[in-house]
C-alpha cells in the first residue's frame, strides 16, 4: 500500500510539471489589426453569401495601389498569383497555433514566400485582380483552415453590412502615421432632390458633386443605417435608388470625395408619396351635348386649381378635353360628343396627388328622332324598363316603322309598342326587328315608343339603337334616327342629363 502512494502521488506530481511545460491558451488568437497603416479609414463589408463565410471586403475612394500590411506577426507563407480567377493574387500569413490570414485581389506583392513579418510591415497593394469586379481587399483570418468571425483590436467586426473602420495598426510609433484625411463638405440640402414615387422605386438625387464622388444615404443622423448609395457621374450628378417611407420623413445624406473622409450628413425632409385623388361623383357631373354649338361637361364640387379631364373610354389614352376649376370650384370643359349619344368618363387631379380614377357619365345623342332611356338604371345585370322613342317629325303616310336593336337587347310579346303589346308577327331577327305596320301621320305629331319591358342589362358597353320608316313608294318620306345606350357598371342613374 505504502509503495502504491508514491506511485500514484509521482505520477501525479510528473502531469503537473508536463503541464506547466506546455504553452498556455495555445489555440488563443494573436491581437490582430487591420490590414491598413495607422488611422487609414475603410469601409469593411459582410454578407451571408460571401464566400468563404465571415470574409471582409474593404475599399475606399480610389483605393487601388493603396498599400496593405500584415494583421499580425508571422510568416509569409503563401504568395501566388492565380490569373484571372478566384483570388487573383494573394498571401497567406501563418501566424502559428493554427491561425493564418488571407489577403486577395493584390496588384503587387511587397514580400516573398518564408519572409519574417511584424504588424503594420506592407505586403503587397489593393488591386482589382482574379474574379474581383472593382478594386477592394479581400481579407479573411482563418483558425484551423476555418474562416472565423474577425476581430481587429480586440473587438468583432459587424456582420452582416456595411460599417467604416479605423486601423490601429503599428500606431504605437514603429511606424509614421498616415495624415488623417479631411473631411469632405458635406452637401447642401437644397442639392439634394427625394422622390417619394408611388409604387415604383423612390430615388434621391445630388447635384454639384466631383466625377467619382460617392454620396450616401441614410435613414438617421447616426449609425449604420445606409439606405443605398451612388457614384458621381462626369455631370457632377448622381441618383441612388432607396425605398421610402410612404408618409414621408427625413433622410441624411453623405458625400466622400477622393481621397477624403466621409462628410457629415446633411438632413433632408421629404413629403408623402402623392396618393390617388378621389373619384368624382356621377352627381357633380352634367353632360350637354348641343345640336350646334360646342358639347360640354361640367363638373362641380371641386377645389380650385383641380384639373379636370374627359375621356371617351374607360381606360387608354383617349382624351377628349380637360380645364382647371375656377375659385368656385366649378369648370366646364369643352368637347365634342358622339351626336347619337353615349359616355364620358371623367378624372380629377386635386394638387400633388395622383389622378383619379375615371367616373362613367352616359350622355343622350342630340338627335331628336331617336332617344334610348332606361328607366330604372344603368348597373349591369339590373332589371330595368328601356324605352325607345322614334319620332320622324314629318308627314306619314301608309309606312311602317322599323326598330332595329343591337346584340344584347331582344323584343318579346311582352314587350310593348304605343301602349299595345307586341305581337309575335311585328318580332322578327330573334327579337333584334320590330316593325309596326301601316302609320299614318298627317299632322307631324307621330312619336312611336317601343317599352322593352323588365329587360336585364347587358354587360357594360355602349350599344347603338337604329329606327326608320319605310313610306310607301312615291308617299310620304323617309327618315331613320340612330341612338346610343351607355350600360355602365356598378352605377345608377335616375335619367340621363343632358
Amino acid at each position: 500500500m505504502k509503495n502504491s502512494k508514491v506511485v500514484i502521488i509521482s505520477a501525479a506530481f510528473l502531469m503537473a510539471c508536463l503541464i506547466g511545460l506546455l504553452p498556455s491558451n495555445a489555440s488563443a488568437a494573436p491581437s490582430f489589426q487591420m490590414p491598413f497603416p495607422c488611422d487609414q479609414k475603410w469601409e469593411g463589408q459582410t454578407r451571408t453569401n460571401h464566400s468563404p463565410p465571415n470574409s471582409v471586403d474593404l475599399n475606399r475612394t480610389n483605393d487601388e495601389g493603396d498599400t496593405v500590411v500584415a494583421s499580425a506577426s508571422g510568416t509569409i507563407e503563401t504568395v501566388k498569383d492565380l490569373g484571372n480567377t478566384s483570388y487573383g493574387k494573394y498571401i497567406v500569413i501563418n501566424h502559428g497555433g493554427g491561425w493564418k490570414t488571407y489577403y486577395a485581389h493584390l496588384s503587387k506583392f511587397s514580400v516573398s514566400q518564408g519572409k519574417s513579418i511584424n504588424p503594420g510591415q506592407k505586403i503587397g497593394e489593393v488591386g482589382n485582380t482574379g474574379g474581383s469586379s472593382g478594386a477592394h481587399l479581400h481579407y479573411e483570418q482563418r483558425y484551423n483552415g476555418t474562416p472565423q468571425k474577425i476581430k481587429w483590436n480586440g473587438s468583432q467586426i459587424y456582420y452582416w453590412g456595411i460599417k467604416t473602420y479605423t486601423s490601429k495598426n503599428n500606431c504605437g510609433g514603429e511606424s509614421k502615421p498616415i495624415p488623417k484625411p479631411k473631411p469632405t463638405p458635406a452637401p447642401s440640402a437644397d442639392a439634394i432632390g427625394v422622390m417619394n414615387n408611388r409604387g415604383d422605386t423612390d430615388t434621391v438625387t445630388i447635384t454639384g458633386l466631383k466625377s467619382g464622388d460617392i454620396a450616401k444615404v441614410y435613414n438617421s443622423a447616426k449609425g449604420d443605417d445606409l439606405l443605398g448609395k451612388g457614384t458621381t457621374s462626369d455631370k457632377g450628378k448622381t441618383s441612388v435608388p432607396i425605398t421610402l417611407d410612404p408618409d414621408g420623413g427625413t433622410i441624411y445624406v453623405s458625400v466622400t470625395s477622393g481621397k477624403n473622409s466621409e462628410s457629415s450628413r446633411t438632413a433632408k425632409s421629404y413629403e408623402e408619396e402623392p396618393k390617388p385623388t378621389p373619384a368624382p361623383s356621377a352627381d357633380t357631373i352634367r353632360v350637354t351635348n348641343n345640336r350646334e354649338d360646342k358639347d360640354t361637361v361640367t363638373v362641380t364640387g371641386l377645389k380650385p386649381g383641380d384639373v379636370v379631364k374627359a375621356y371617351n373610354a374607360a381606360k387608354g389614352n383617349n382624351l377628349l378635353s380637360k380645364g382647371t376649376a375656377s375659385d368656385k370650384g366649378t369648370i366646364s370643359v369643352p368637347l365634342s360628343l358622339d351626336p347619337a349619344g353615349g359616355a364620358v368618363y371623367i378624372t380629377v387631379t386635386s394638387g400633388k396627388n395622383l389622378e383619379s380614377s375615371r367616373t362613367a357619365k352616359p350622355y343622350e345623342g342630340e338627335n331628336d328622332i331617336l332617344r334610348v332611356t332606361p328607366v330604372n338604371g344603368y348597373i349591369e345585370g339590373t332589371m330595368t324598363d328601356v324605352v325607345i322613342t322614334y319620332n320622324p317629325k314629318d308627314i306619314l303616310a301608309l309606312g311602317s316603322v322599323v326598330f332595329h336593336l343591337p346584340d344584347g337587347f331582344s323584343a318579346t310579346t311582352n314587350d310593348k309598342l304605343n301602349g299595345i303589346p307586341l305581337k309575335s308577327g311585328q318580332i322578327s331577327d330573334n327579337g333584334k326587328t320590330v316593325t309596326m305596320p301601316l302609320s299614318i301621320d298627317l299632322l307631324d305629331l307621330a312619336e312611336f315608343k317601343l317599352e322593352l319591358s323588365s329587360k336585364k342589362l347587358p354587360t357594360e358597353e355602349i350599344y347603338t339603337f337604329n329606327a326608320e320608316n319605310k313610306p310607301l313608294v312615291g308617299i310620304g318620306s323617309k327618315f331613320s334616327g340612330t341612338a346610343k345606350l351607355a350600360v355602365i357598371k356598378a352605377q345608377m342613374e335616375k335619367s340621363i342629363t343632358k
